[in-house]
């Protein structure tokens, strides 16, 4: 039974390679990959955050930190055992990129420090055989990208391909 005309798929992080995976095994009509990871960890940035939030803390600034909290909050709820799960489900799903035939978008922040930008964006991008593709870096987004100035960028990025 036909429900609706189109089915658009966004997926963010984990989600966009369960999203990937999703879009080689059901007809959708676009499919949306918001900071995928098919490669996780990207030192050179955590670095960079963590010697951020270390000056904010010297400072005294770092309650005031959004991001920071969200990020605290984040580690302190995720058990270890997730995160390797997480890291297998990865490399077992990267193999499915190639079967994507569906238009598909994808929006990485340049300052990610979960998901290596160029690595994973540029892997997923190289992966995806669909004739319809496009790859959107946002340079001073994070991981969360829609916690950054850059937000509303992102939603008339999205919108504009969706539409």
């Amino acid at each position: 039974m036909k429900r609706c005309e189109k089915v658009y798929v966004i997926g963010f992080s984990m989600g966009g390679m369960i999203a990937s995976y999703i879009a080689t095994k059901y007809p959708i009509h676009k499919l949306v990959l918001l900071s995928a990871a098919a490669y996780y960890i990207n030192p050179r940035q955590i670095v960079k955050d963590i010697t951020g939030w270390f000056l904010e803390g010297l400072r005294g600034e770092l309650s005031d930190d959004k991001l920071y909290q969200f990020y605290r909050q984040k580690v302190k709820e995720t058990p270890l055992i997730a995160t390797k799960e997480f890291s297998i489900m990865v490399r077992q799903l990267r193999r499915h990129l190639k079967n994507i035939k569906t238009p598909t978008l994808i929006i990485q922040g340049e300052n990610d420090g979960l998901v290596p930008p160029k690595k994973s964006a540029q892997f997923i991008y190289n992966q995806i055989q669909s004739e319809e593709k496009r790859l959107y870096y946002f340079p001073n987004a994070k991981h969360y990208i829609w916690f950054g100035q850059e937000k509303d960028k992102l939603l008339i990025r999205i919108d504009a391909f969706l539409s």
